[in-house]
């Protein structure tokens, strides 16, 4: 692979982000909003890759930024609350129930050990009716939504870029999902996230229902399309089993963790080592 073919798609991940960024903060009630837009360089990337039939590569990018999210950047987040403002992050968890679901459907997942239809449709409807709930009310000026229009369309023709270059690339598939996309697609999310925390104290409550937004919205969206391409018969998991059960572990410490609806120093560092589930996963793989 060409360092060309990586840097372009960094760029544009980049600028797209940034005009998203800026178009969503024109927009009334930004955490949903800003949430919801996160999650859209995953899901272009996805689609790219569902386009190209690397759908193990596609599922598995995803659960791993899910996880990335939940792990590093919630729990970085109340890391920071504390050191900085000697605070807790506050936020109300009206997911609680809707993640507690995902975990339920992921469970029966590694049970048949396939995604298929019947997994994926409940899960297509819950995004629908997610997005619904969420973007009710929500109202946005011309130019914000010039600035998302045009930030969406750069992302997509970096994700071609970005599938493109992996397709063709001779390292493993698990070097790629489990590390260098979902790193590359949330790097600025999460120094976003992290610079406004440690900027204002009032703006980690935003930017964690931020983030909790944008992990359901990915897992919804990944799972639902997954398992409706699976059909009857369903894909099988070849080797992904280790990752969902992971997410698993990883909705459900974020479940029990907020259930005050806060997040202490203790809670955010939790959090914050579960990431090491992914490096640990390299133990069963050929090197």
């Amino acid at each position: 692979m060409y360092y060309q073919d990586f840097i372009l798609p960094i760029i544009g991940f980049y600028i797209g982000g940034e005009l998203l960024l800026k178009g969503g903060k024109r927009v009334s009630n930004q955490a949903v909003f800003l949430g919801i837009l996160s999650s859209v360089p995953e899901i272009v990337t996805l689609l790219g890759l569902i386009e190209e039939r690397s759908y193990y590569l596609a599922i598995g990018s995803i659960i791993v930024s899910v996880i990335l999210v939940s792990t590093l950047g919630i729990g970085a987040i109340g890391i920071i609350a504390f050191l900085k403002w000697r605070e807790k992050v506050t936020v109300k968890l009206n997911e609680r129930p809707l993640i507690g679901i995902i975990s339920a459907l992921l469970i029966a997942i590694l049970i048949i050990q396939r995604m298929n239809y019947l997994i994926g449709i409940p899960l297509i409807f819950l995004l629908i009716f997610y997005l619904v709930r969420k973007l009710e009310g929500i109202k946005a000026n011309n130019k914000g939504i010039y600035l998302m229009i045009v930030g969406m369309g750069i992302l997509w023709i970096s994700s071609q870029f970005l599938v493109s270059s992996i397709t063709s690339s001779q390292l493993p598939n698990w070097a790629y999902s489990e590390f260098l996309i979902p790193i590359l697609l949330n790097a600025q999310d999460l120094f976003v996230g992290f610079r406004e925390s440690a900027n204002d104290p009032r703006l980690t409550s935003q930017v964690t229902e931020g983030f909790i937004i944008e992990i359901v919205m990915l897992s919804l969206f990944a799972f639902g399309v997954l398992g409706v391409l699976g059909g009857f018969d369903g894909l099988p998991l070849n080797g992904l089993g280790y990752l969902i059960f992971s997410l698993v572990v990883v909705d459900t410490a974020l479940i029990i963790l907020s259930s005050k609806n806060d997040f202490s120093f203790k809670d955010s560092l939790i959090l914050f080592t579960l990431y090491f589930l992914i490096p640990l996963s390299l133990l069963q793989k050929p090197l």
